[in-house]
């Protein structure tokens, strides 16, 4: 099916036309037929439709290549019935989290690096199998781009927030332990193709695949891709899909994308996810046109001609203005070429015969038509051009393999190339070692002195080579003229552990008594040997302690505390006859609430009725002892107070009450506009807010916030304020009316910034109304504020101070509104 230019096409539903653009496809089915036609009738008119194609998500396994790789490798492919879809990412957000769960960890092939299939080469295959089984991100890549034999295919690039913990190219590069990628912030990340790169159409099988991941355990998660349908890259035109997996299988995305504002003239109602596609009709009453394109003069689809001319037939074939002036033979308009026989752009009677290959002899770089005549050998010089060769010739300019090359260590020559004492010896076939007769390790073959710590070696005087001695009379091993005289028995007091021959000199100890003059026999270690010891009680703490006694016979008596050997007490430091181990300590005051009769000295904790005490209840105050001797405070009795309690005696002169104000603000605003919530500040109160259908950019914990709409529709502004003291008042709440627009609608103008990627400069250019004391705030990830500074309708701003990575820039307008950028510093 196809529609020609110039033929008009109406819709029976909608009863409107629109001049066909080249629009040319092949359907197979007649699903596809309808698609293509809607699709296609809505790209001329600027409508945006929802996505007709089916697209789904296979996981694939198959046993690793390498022997000794781990577990499966797993493959993951995004399906589409329709060939002309382009696949731009495959990404995760704060709402749309990306989400890889591998607890046993995957395989990363220690040959490779990166997170993508860029590394897996032929030549890098063919000496290491297994990297065949590396995990990496992908888009229809399973090696580099430049060989994968697909036209225009590039690399996915990756980009994310650098604040993530398990990120994407950390866990694909092996960085961490690789059982986990989680990518859920407002910044996200994501791998991506740019829209015309031949990877970005699926396959053959209608399929791409979006990764390879090898695990030896369980794989899960949450897949998200972008998609642009039929390959009209738009933000009208654009589907994202998610798929949860668990293991094997096909898995489906079960959303459906649309509008949802039953005022919309593109409503649906069986949309279950609105993707701001709704729009309203245009002066042409075209649902979502922007009324009369340019280029055309009514809303029937009249074209207006280059000339100016509406419905005109523009300038003829042949001529180059709307003057009529005609165009020569090589395309100059009002040229006096006649002809072009060959078409190479130069008038026939102005081209040049000769040779036009700049290696020939003969080259002619003024010839503009080639004549066969190049000639390519008359100039070359043959013979060795090998600089490193013996007969190198620096005139040759082709090799014809006569080089001859000196036979090492020797040069060209036949003399040493290395000979650093020029004894004729090459230093390469040189043999170090000991060159004196006399040394034990002398070496007959040795040419040069030997190496440090290799010397020569002699023997010590008195001994031979082998460290025998050259005299020892009695074969003891010991050389003669060391021999020692002396007692050699060990048992002898005065043994001589130096003597190697005995002097017969050899004393011994008398009994009982060692050399040293100490006990054989001491068991008890007290001096006195056992066969002099005085038995008798040895402790000077018993009552019949013996002086004279020299070893303890288990006889000693003793006193009973805590009394002495007398029958007093050894303790009464209060001198009542009672020793003090027997003295009850407590109240001893007889009209206190503690009283003990049993108690025979004071020990301070006596108390009364009136005393101050802590009844334990967190709502009563001023507690104290009373007349019953119980602890019990004061509370407030009144069911209206902050701090009502009938757990305490009844004084409501403690009641403590929270008032309720009014919370101020804007209850109509537009969807991404900033706006400013009040309610009255009380000192020392703090304020817990909930908003529905926007988001808290600052000020919770206080009495003003601001809020940024998100989408349209009845949304609302609570607040609780709690006291200093902890008492909570009642939930207020303001309800607003979210207008759907665009924050560059509200402030009737529009913001354009760029470069994105940036550096050292970002430029903004505002087209709008005059700015007053408008002004940027640029927040690093964690939504700290890293730049503030007022701005004009066209500006400069110096980021060069900023680290690489993500930010949110906030361009606001005061009581007007903000729009808010994501931009990438590089």
């Amino acid at each position: 099916m196809f529609f020609k230019v110039g033929k008009r096409v109406k819709s029976t539903s909608n009863s409107f036309f629109c001049l066909a653009r080249k629009v040319i496809f092949r359907p197979k089915t007649k699903y596809q037929l309808m698609r293509h036609f809607v699709a296609s009738l809505a790209f001329c008119l600027g409508l945006t439709v929802p996505a007709f194609a089916q697209y789904s998500l296979t996981v694939e396994s198959a046993t690793p290549v390498g022997d000794t790789t781990p577990g499966m490798v797993y493959r993951f492919y995004v399906n589409t019935d329709d060939a002309s879809d382009k696949l731009s990412a495959v990404y995760g957000s704060d709402s749309s989290p990306l989400v890889i769960n591998t607890p046993e960890g995957i395989f990363n092939s220690a040959a490779t690096s990166g997170a993508s299939a860029e590394g897996l080469t032929e030549f890098l295959l063919g000496f290491f199998p297994d990297t065949a089984d590396d995990s990496y991100a992908t888009v229809n890549l399973s090696g580099p781009a430049s060989a994968s034999g697909i036209s225009g295919a590039a690399a996915p690039q990756v980009i994310e927030d650098i604040t993530l913990t398990h990120g994407i190219t950390a866990y694909f590069n092996g960085d961490n332990d690789g059982t986990l990628v989680e990518v859920n912030t407002l910044v996200g990340g994501s791998w991506f193709l740019p829209g015309d790169a031949g990877n970005a159409s699926p396959d053959s099988d209608g399929r791409w695949l979006i990764a390879q991941i090898t695990t030896a355990g369980e794989i899960f998660g949450s897949i998200n891709v972008q998609i642009f349908p039929m390959g009209i890259q738009s933000a009208s035109n654009v589907i994202r899909k998610s798929f949860d997996f668990n293991g094997l299988g096909e898995y489906f995305s079960t959303e459906i994308l649309g509008c949802m504002d039953e005022t919309a003239c593109n409503y649906n109602p069986e949309v279950t996810e609105d993707d701001g596609s709704c729009t309203q009709p245009d002066e042409c009453g075209v649902c979502g046109g922007t009324g009369i394109p340019e280029g055309e003069c009514d809303c029937e689809g009249t074209l207006i001609d280059e000339c100016g001319v509406c419905g005109g037939t523009g300038i003829p074939e042949g001529q180059c203005d709307c003057d009529g002036t005609l165009i020569d033979a090589i395309g100059v308009c009002g040229g006096d070429c006649a002809s072009d026989v060959n078409f190479n752009g130069i008038c026939d009677d102005e081209e040049i015969s000769g040779c036009m290959i700049d290696l020939a002899c003969n080259y002619n770089p003024e010839a503009t038509i080639n004549d066969s005549s190049c000639d390519f050998t008359s100039c070359l010089a043959f013979g060795c051009n090998d600089p490193s060769a013996c007969n190198f010739d620096p005139e040759v300019n082709f090799n014809d393999g006569t080089c001859v090359y000196a036979q090492a260590p020797y040069d060209c020559d036949g003399n040493c190339v290395n000979d650093a004492d020029a004894d004729g010896v090459c230093d390469e076939l040189e043999i170090p070692g000991c060159q004196d007769v006399l040394a034990c390790n002398y070496n007959a073959e040795a040419t040069d002195p030997p190496a440090l710590g290799f010397e020569c070696t002699y023997a010590q005087e008195l001994y031979q080579c082998d460290g025998t001695c050259i005299n020892d009379a009695d074969g003891d091993g010991v050389c003669d003229e060391f021999e020692v005289l002396g007692c050699t028995d060990p048992v002898a007091c005065n043994f001589d552990p130096e003597a190697t021959q005995d002097d017969m000199t050899c004393e011994y100890a008398t009994d009982p008594y060692d050399c040293n003059g100490e006990c054989l026999n001491d068991a008890d270690g007290d001096g006195v040997c056992d066969e002099f010891e005085v038995l008798g009680c040895t402790d000077p703490a018993a009552c019949n302690f013996d002086p004279e006694a020299t070893q303890d016979d288990m006889s000693c008596e003793y006193a009973i505390a805590p009394y002495d050997c007398d029958g007093e007490c050894v303790n009464d430091a209060d001198g009542d006859g009672i020793c003090d181990e027997f003295e009850v300590e407590g109240c001893t005051g007889k009209g206190a609430c503690n009283f003990d009769p049993n108690a025979s000295d004071d020990d301070g904790t006596c108390f009364y009725p009136g005393d101050p005490c802590d009844d334990g209840i967190e709502l009563t105050e001023d507690d104290e002892i009373q007349g019953d001797c119980g602890c019990l405070g004061v509370s407030c009795h009144d069911p209206e107070a902050c701090n009502f309690s009938t757990e305490g005696i009844e004084d409501n002169s403690v009641c403590s009450y929270i008032g309720q104000y009014t919370l101020t603000g804007e209850t109509d605003p537009f969807s991404q506009t900033l706006q400013v919530y009040t309610y009255t500040d009380t000192e020392g109160s703090s304020y817990e807010w909930n908003v529905i259908g926007g988001d808290i950019l600052e000020g919770n914990g206080t009495s003003e916030i601001s809020v940024v709409w998100n989408v349209g529709g009845p949304g609302s502004v609570c607040v609780v304020e709690t006291s200093e003291g902890g008492c909570e008042g009642d939930e207020v709440c303001l309800i607003v009316d979210v207008n759907v627009s665009s924050i560059e609608e509200a402030l009737e103008g529009s913001l354009e910034i760029f470069p994105v990627p940036a550096r050292d400069n970002l430029h903004l250019v505002w087209t709008g109304p005059t700015l007053d004391n408008a002004y940027v705030v640029l927040r690093d990830a964690a939504g700290r504020a890293v730049k503030e500074i007022q701005v004009n309708q066209r500006d400069v701003l110096d980021i060069s101070a900023l680290s690489a990575g993500s930010y949110m820039l906030e361009f606001t307008v005061p009581e007007r509104g903000a729009i808010k950028r994501r931009i990438v510093v590089q």
